[in-house]
């Protein structure tokens, strides 16, 4: 019976970890978003103290390139979540059907904040 407590320890400890790494990625992603959202305001900046800058040319390709950039740092993110996924999958199904009911939980947790991250992120240049 010590070992199956182990066990379900070692695999809760396991599934806490991956939540964390995945909503790290996600952490670091919006972070990632928010250096490219500020690198293309000091572009629009300089565009601007240019003369004979075309003020709504400049701001409506700073938005459609900050929306193209977060939306490659999300297919980055969501390709990394599915290599984890891959690699843990093969855990989950050796879980107990209450530590495989908290992975699901935490996956859909973490899948959650990286779609409203995108969605803050796209809504903010819109």
């Amino acid at each position: 019976m010590a070992k199956i407590n182990d066990i379900r320890q070692e695999v809760n400890e396991v599934a806490k970890n991956a939540a964390y790494v995945t909503i790290g990625l996600g952490v670091i992603g919006y972070q990632r978003a928010q250096v490219r959202r500020n690198d293309l305001a000091k572009l629009v900046q300089q565009r601007l103290d240019q003369p004979g800058q075309n003020l709504a040319g400049t701001l409506s390709t700073a938005k459609q390139e900050i929306a193209k950039r977060a939306k490659d740092a999300d297919n980055k993110l969501e390709k990394a979540l599915d290599r984890i996924d891959s690699t843990l999958s093969p855990l989950e199904d050796k879980l107990p059907e209450d530590a495989r009911a908290a992975v699901k939980y935490a996956h859909s947790q973490a899948r959650s904040v990286r779609k409203q991250i995108t969605e803050k992120i796209l809504s903010s240049v819109a």
